[in-house]
């Protein structure tokens, strides 16, 4: 998908392969001393201190350099896993142009990938959803603990695995990733979530027993990680632990269902008076019929056909104009799976995704100082002559197989590739995303501590953001608020469980210190689990009828959140001692953070 990137705005960029200058190599030898000090030896926490805006200029006046580019190139490379190298975009391609206006195209930049994640979300994710619902015949409770919660938080469970791949020393980065994200969904993404529902639906309600186990299941994971890293060291067996207790909620909840004998309604209602008699919430999405493949409403022309905006808002058509590259590689990478079947359109669909999943292997531009010099992580020729001999073969299949009009009977494969790829647009959108905010908040001096636990964490929180108040809106109110507690309680339970258990299992155990960033964000979302888990019975969720007080309890989520932010800022510095922090925590070791 980088590749497709490249395709649809590299050119536009005007950026030639960076290689370290001289320039750089003095700068190496100037601030570590001796001529064996490359980049190469420079380690993360060394990369974290200098590719800071305001050190980098500083850095630059010291060494009587001409300009930022040799620090950026020195100290930066690597950094971020977006298609761009951003802090090299910033210092040495646009290194003429004012800070301001780098900047500015770098927001412009960001809003973007915003848009393009919502009219994924909007276009592709949620119909794949719907589809598999119906085939699989799940709950909207099942449903949004497993399909929809994997597709958001599968990024951050393997976003935690790579980060501790880096060392034991990583391990408080990880926590402060999970717990940020974490905060972040069971505040701003269900405040936000409340109140799609409510303007989407005239009554709507929550299942009692479903919110009490979730909320319960999950306040018990946060105190067990809790109780795990503050002894300052995580064993083998208690990181299979975490993965043990996902296993037996995920067998709970589908021995429930099952057990709860569901009954599919007639259809989904497509009606704003229909919505108001909401179906049982414990039945599938969809009926099933084995003889034909669930229709769903999506968008087999999504950003395509101009007649849907020309007469819309001027945003919308700035909008489509803007998404138009990527709307037409949406189009031609994620098979539809609307019912409705073009062969000669699935037969390139058929292609896809052999290729998003080479594509993905691309490592980033600057990640050796060879600028744009694209390679996969396996191998240069091999990997892209298998993914061509695979969608070949799957073109041909689809070719000789199918017919205009009526999907093959294993259409069922179709909707799971589908699911796939548009989570891995999903994923390499949000992954961009997070690249270019990480950039910004380096460009404007903003602490490493500080963008993990809040900034980084939002921007991997957005793809939670669209996909959960989007099925709030479309589908299901339940299927969404299980999402919020389900899917930061994968990313939790198994991001810790799978990282942990992979260096446990190589190499003993692991030390994990906690630092005072990461209790208060134990803190605060320990705070937005217990409260949610008092304000949905006494404020009537469990009820269809709306209240005052129930539309009011998402903007106290938000306040909280802002909180979170403020006493996050305040510790980081030292107005609220990180010491005192450190002892309220009454064991293990604690680590300062630093800006």
């Amino acid at each position: 998908m980088r590749l497709l990137f490249v395709l649809a705005i590299g050119g536009a960029c005007g950026l030639a392969p960076g290689n370290v200058t001289d320039d750089a190599a003095v700068v190496s030898e100037r601030w570590w001393g001796g001529d064996d000090a490359t980049d190469d030896v420079v380690d993360d926490g060394a990369r974290e201190h200098f590719c800071r805006g305001s050190k980098i200029a500083r850095y630059r006046e010291e060494t009587n350099l001409s300009s930022s580019c040799a620090v950026v190139e020195a100290y930066c490379g690597g950094r971020g896993e977006g298609l761009f190298q951003y802090m090299h975009l910033r210092y040495c391609a646009l290194g003429a142009a004012p800070g301001a206006a780098a900047v500015a195209l770098l927001a412009l930049w960001l809003l973007l990938l915003i848009s393009l994640l919502a009219t994924t979300a909007d276009c592709y994710f949620v119909p794949q959803l719907e589809a598999l619902s119906g085939y699989l015949q799940l709950s909207p409770e099942v449903a949004g603990i497993t399909l929809l919660a994997l597709g958001n938080g599968a990024p951050d469970v393997f976003a935690a695995r790579a980060a501790l791949s880096g060392g034991a020393s990583d391990f408080p980065l990880m926590l402060s990733d999970l717990l940020g994200a974490s905060v972040f969904i069971s505040t701003v993404v269900l405040g936000s979530v409340l109140l799609a529902a409510d303007r989407a639906r005239a009554a709507w309600r929550v299942d009692r027993r479903v919110f009490l186990r979730d909320v319960c299941v999950y306040v018990g994971a946060v105190l067990s990680i809790f109780a795990v890293a503050c002894d300052g060291t995580v064993e083998l067996w208690e990181a299979l632990l975490f993965l043990v207790i996902y296993a037996a909620y995920i067998a709970v909840v589908v021995v429930q269902s099952r057990a709860a004998a569901p009954v599919a309604p007639d259809a989904l209602p497509r009606h704003p008076a229909a919505a108001a008699a909401p179906a049982p919430l414990d039945a599938p999405l969809l009926p099933v019929d084995a003889a034909a493949p669930p229709k769903v409403a999506g968008a087999p022309m999504a950003g395509l056909d101009w007649g849907l905006v020309r007469d819309g808002p001027a945003w919308a058509r700035v909008q489509f104009v803007a998404e138009y590259p990527f709307s037409v590689l949406r189009w031609l990478s994620i098979p539809g799976s609307d019912g409705a079947w073009d062969r000669r359109r699935r037969v390139f669909t058929a292609m896809a995704p052999p290729f998003l999943g080479l594509v993905v292997t691309l490592d980033s531009p600057w990640a050796d100082g060879n600028g744009f010099d694209y390679a996969f992580s396996g191998g240069a020729a091999a990997p892209a002559l298998v993914a061509a001999a695979v969608g070949a073969a799957a073109s041909a299949a689809v070719w000789l197989t199918t017919d205009d009009g009526a999907p093959p009977r294993y259409y069922v494969l179709v909707v799971l590739a589908a699911f796939a790829c548009t989570i891995t647009w999903l994923d390499l959108v949000a992954s961009e995303l997070v690249a270019v905010i990480e950039a910004l908040g380096r460009i404007l001096g903003v602490s490493t501590s500080i963008l993990g636990l809040t900034v980084i964490a939002m921007g991997n929180s957005v793809g939670d953001l669209v996909a959960d108040t989007a099925t709030a809106t479309h589908l299901s109110p339940q299927m969404a608020v299980a999402s919020c507690f389900g899917s930061p309680l994968l990313n939790d339970i198994l991001g810790v469980g799978v990282a942990t258990t992979a260096y446990a299992a190589k190499h003993d155990a692991l030390a994990s210190p906690l630092n005072a960033q990461d209790r208060v964000a134990y803190a605060f979302l320990l705070a937005s689990l217990l409260s949610s888990l008092a304000a949905f019975p006494a404020l009537g969720f469990f009820a269809e009828e709306k209240s005052a007080a129930r539309g009011r309890y998402p903007y106290a989520l938000f306040g909280l959140y802002g909180a979170f932010a403020l006493v996050s800022c305040l510790v980081e510095l030292d107005v609220i001692p990180q010491d005192r922090i450190c002892a309220l925590g009454n064991g293990g070791s604690c680590l300062r953070t630093s800006s």
